[in-house]
């Protein structure tokens, strides 16, 4: 392995990094899996924007942990990544200073991780608000093939603000 392979491996990296505030990677990516997340997730509390796009191996758990324990990232790309609905769930609840995520292509998502954003109910509509808080501008939810058009404009009407792509990428 060359000096330069060794210092741009995403371990040293994020050795080297502790105070790291924007993490991009685009898979296939053999180096990434749930360790290195996890990593993440217990090394990088400054982190604002993250992308773990298209690597399949990661899991629902790391990026729970991510959505925990990185409470500052605005900026949030998962797509086509193998997150469910209760990853979204916490994504949504704990990352209060998010603004833009990318879901797309994410095909365990269903209608229900849109329901703590919309509730069907006046009682829950509160806490929907205060969900990601008022900075949520951006949601894009295309190929999410579960994911239908009533839910999607259910949000819509819940945060008229909200700008939202369905599965054929076109504003909701």
């Amino acid at each position: 392995m060359t000096k330069r392979n060794k210092t741009n491996h995403p371990s040293v990296i994020l050795f080297l990094y502790h105070q790291l505030v924007k993490f991009k990677v685009r898979g296939p990516n053999d180096s990434l899996g749930d360790e290195f997340v996890t990593k993440i997730a217990d090394s990088c509390a400054q982190l604002r924007i993250l992308t773990i796009a298209r690597i399949e191996q990661v899991s629902r758990k790391p990026l729970m942990r991510v959505a925990q324990q990185c409470a500052n990232i605005f900026k949030l790309d998962v797509s086509y990544t193998q997150i469910d609905d209760t990853t979204v769930h916490a994504i949504f609840r704990h990352l209060t200073a998010l603004v833009r995520a990318n879901f797309s292509g994410c095909k365990p998502l269903t209608d229900d991780c849109l329901h703590v954003l919309a509730p069907d109910n006046l009682l829950g509509q509160t806490e929907a608000t205060s969900l990601c808080g008022p900075k949520l501008k951006m949601l894009n939810f295309s190929w999410c093939n579960k994911i239908s058009a009533p839910a999607l404009l259910r949000l819509r009407n819940c945060r008229p603000s909200l700008v939202l792509f369905d599965y054929y990428n076109e504003k909701v």
